[in-house]
């Protein structure tokens, strides 16, 4: 069957994977950026970043694009952190410190009517929030106000809720491992599954340039069931945030 030129250019087919409609950024990790649509961090949608501990696995696994968005002159909105943000750990990722906007509501209703209403002005910031609790129908408005934003709204929620339905085109589950990896499940994408972990090494710039010839730390395996993670990694991680 062939289709209008304007229709198949919009059209997706589940066993392919997706052109996103709008722009996306580099992820600085090649093996993340061929598993996403449109190969990188989508400025259009909801993405879910599923998590065990808030801000040990989902600040370094967007360090790298963060670093880079901020010293172009990006700014991030930071929405209810778990943590007051440091500046000293942000400098260690390469992150404009001075870039960053910390908002801490009341609660998760003022969190997710924040995020809505900077969705709703088109804000040409980089949204992430840590919202724990958030209802269905609340994800649904925020994923119809997000499919037309013009830069990356991300949502860091408990790996918990991977097991429940989202509205959410991308999302993914995250977790510390041996050293300064982490470990990546794509559970949602516009594309085919992809049912092997991703990889990625997430050593801090400024601790990789104190061991540039590490030996290469063996690939470890999946978490089996319900999200893990290795001690050690999830406290130095800690420790490294809240330098």
């Amino acid at each position: 069957m062939v289709l209008p030129v304007a229709l198949e250019s919009v059209l997706w087919r589940a066993d392919q994977m997706a052109r996103p409609a709008g722009a996306v950024l580099d992820s600085g990790c090649p093996a993340l950026d061929a598993a996403l649509p449109g190969g990188g961090w989508p400025t259009q949608g909801l993405t879910e970043l599923l998590c065990d501990v808030p801000l040990s696995a989902e600040w370094r696994l967007l360090a790298p694009a963060l670093a880079r968005h901020t010293q172009a002159g990006g700014e991030v909105l930071l929405l209810a952190p778990p943590q007051r943000p440091q500046a000293a750990a942000c400098s260690a990722w390469g992150i404009d410190a001075s870039r960053l906007v910390w908002v801490q509501p009341g609660g998760a209703h003022d969190s997710a009517w924040a995020l809505g209403e900077c969705l709703r002005a088109r804000l040409p910031l980089w949204l992430l929030a840590w919202l724990p609790e958030v209802s269905p129908l609340t994800l649904r408005r925020l994923q119809v106000l997000a499919a037309g934003a013009v830069a990356p709204c991300t949502l860091v929620r408990p790996a918990a809720r991977a097991a429940s339905a989202s509205p959410a085109p991308l999302r993914l589950r995250v977790w510390p491992a041996a050293g300064w990896r982490l470990g990546v499940q794509v559970l949602k994408r516009r594309g085919a599954p992809l049912t092997e972990p991703i990889w990625v090494d997430a050593t801090p710039p400024a601790l990789a340039a104190l061991w540039p010839q590490r030996a290469p730390t063996p690939t470890p395996t999946a978490p089996a069931g319900q999200e893990t993670h290795d001690a050690l990694a999830g406290r130095t991680a800690r420790d490294a945030l809240r330098a």
